[in-house]
């Protein structure tokens, strides 16, 4: 199956480039290209402007992740670059396979002149094909690579995450014929870490942390006592993160200081949780700006009432319904939090098992709403539930909202469904502490075996869903929110790619000032004990706005 995969997949892939090629000689698309490098030019002058700041704390090697070339990153770097002053240092940017050229130019713009090439950092030699075969030959199930002993003792369930990825399949699987090249990229990326992140670096800035990539540095960097900042954003707002300590790459999303919101005022739990339910009213209503709405809620017309659905599948009245909504197969599910289950499909087999032999209760397996953007095998094509008739699949068509509202009670991993059923006031029992899990709303579990006991039980009986719906909606409005005086500081999402140039362009002339302010929040989080710069802004805040409103 992984060998048909890989072949169709790279069929589409070459297709893809060949429409992709033909399309480039046309005029329309010459014309659209000389705007848009005439558009990039002009931004990163004022972004090159902007980001010199006066001198910071550093003054040796700072290594920039140049591997990821989008604008929204190199917004966030500059912001960052003037918070700290890292012009001033000793910088080098970090190039990678794709549009290394263009990301050369955009760092000479800047004004960081020297790079290194990470995949030309060293070469694949005879010795890491030999590990590579080791490691593979004792390896039996995918669940195995969780026990590979990697150099700098890379976790194994970092290189499962990297090679389910590329492999884009439901589990690793251990047959591939292209498995070994995947081991030997995991390690020639440790390598050409260890050569890159030397004893002389001071600060490591990165795009992402997940991936034999950016895990291989942001790993070596940790064992090297190097600071470590994830430049990411979440709809077009900067997410800055730090960490320096092994398990600090794993909690890559904000969290807020106590699971019991004593770091929050009244006043702020208050506008953060009436901020989320308006958002929850435009998501569900499908007017919310992010892929998750486009793909859940405003692309899918059907909507069934409870009395349909149960019609539809031939279920009787007086059974809950329990909605299991399952993560994308290759999502890094380990970097969101995934402790008591091998992979996604380990945790939805594990669920189906309990389903099929619990016919006291009726169960809607849902799909990932953004599944046909990823790509890769769908639900659908995994998991046959036809036999079971209190067992059933969503049908891809039906609206979310719609689903929402006739199911009594969900299931998750720690999806965003979490918050948004839990803050209508529906019970949410999760497998995983996860992002949330510790915030008192959802109903977490201890361990794999408690997790699964729990679900064919009525375990929401006793859940207080008042106070629960009331702590989610106070969380959702800390993820979904932003301080209302950040609000002009909002660009469109990184997904818009190359679009994002024009808005640039003309954002940069009119926001000088508070790009500057900005920075110089960012440079007082630096210095705080606060891992998340969200985190920080949030709490010195009052009042607030979704992002996903205002995010253009």
């Amino acid at each position: 199956m992984s060998v048909l995969h890989e072949f169709l997949r790279k069929s589409k892939f070459r297709m893809g480039n060949t429409l992709y090629a033909v399309k480039q000689i046309h005029p329309k698309t010459k014309a659209e290209n000389r705007r848009y490098a005439a558009d990039r030019e002009l931004t990163e002058q004022h972004l090159s402007r902007l980001s010199r700041g006066e001198k910071g704390p550093y003054r040796g090697r700072v290594l920039y992740d140049a591997t990821f070339d989008n604008p929204g990153y190199w917004y966030r770097i500059s912001l960052f670059r003037r918070a700290l002053g890292l012009s001033h240092a000793e910088e080098v940017g970090v190039l990678g396979k794709y549009n290394a050229p263009k990301a050369q130019k955009t760092l000479s713009t800047l004004g960081i002149d020297s790079t290194v090439d990470f995949p030309k950092q060293c070469p694949r030699t005879a010795s890491m094909r030999a590990e590579a075969k080791r490691l593979i030959a004792g390896t039996k199930t995918s669940a195995d690579i969780f026990s590979w002993k990697l150099p700098f003792d890379f976790p194994g369930r970092v290189a499962y995450d990297s090679i389910q990825y590329k492999q884009r399949l439901p589990e690793v699987n251990v047959k591939d014929p292209l498995l070994e090249m995947y081991v030997i990229d995991i390690l020639h990326c440790l390598q050409a870490a260890s050569e890159i992140v030397t004893e002389e670096t001071e600060l490591l800035v990165l795009s992402h942390a997940f991936n034999e990539t950016y895990g291989a540095l942001a790993w070596v960097a940790m064992k090297r006592n190097v600071k470590i900042v994830v430049a990411s954003g979440i709809f077009g707002m900067p997410r800055f993160w730090k960490f320096s300590r092994p398990g600090d790459i794993f909690k890559i999303t904000a969290q807020l200081p106590s699971e019991n919101f004593e770091c929050l005022s009244n006043a702020q739990q208050e506008n953060l949780a009436e901020l989320f339910r308006g958002y929850v009213q435009e998501r569900m209503g499908g007017t919310a700006q992010d892929i998750g709405t486009e793909y859940a809620y405003t692309n899918k017309a059907v909507r069934l009432a409870r009395s349909e659905l149960q019609k539809h599948f031939g279920w009787d009245d007086d059974k809950p319904i329990i909605g299991v909504y399952a993560p994308h197969w290759f999502d890094t599910p380990h970097f969101h939090g995934m402790e008591n289950f091998r992979d996604y499909l380990d945790w939805m087999c594990s669920i189906i098992d309990v389903a099929r032999k619990t016919p006291h209760f009726n169960w809607l397996l849902k799909n990932h709403p953004c599944e046909e953007w990823y790509g890769g095998i769908t639900l659908h094509e995994v998991i046959a539930t036809e036999e079971h008739a209190h067992v059933r699949l969503v049908d891809r068509t039906w609206n979310n909202a719609a689903i929402i509202e006739a199911v009594d009670a969900f299931v998750s991993c720690h999806g965003t469904i979490g918050l948004e059923a839990t803050a209508i006031g529906k019970p949410v029992l999760v497998s995983e502490s996860g992002w949330y899990g510790g915030y008192n709303f959802v109903k977490s579990s201890s361990s794999r075996e408690d997790f699964l006991t729990q679900l064919s039980e009525q375990w929401w009986q006793d859940m207080d869903m008042e106070q629960a719906a009331f702590n989610a909606q106070v969380f959702g409005g800390f993820y979904f929110g932003i301080p209302k005086d950040m609000e002009p500081f909002v660009i469109p999402d990184d997904l818009k790619q190359r679009d994002i140039y024009p808005f640039l362009k003309t954002y940069l002339e009119d926001h000088e000032t508070i790009f500057a302010e900005e920075a110089r929040r960012v440079q007082t989080w630096w210095t705080e004990e606060e891992m998340y710069y969200h985190t920080y802004r949030v709490l010195g805040a009052d009042d607030y706005v979704p992002i996903t409103s205002a995010s253009k």
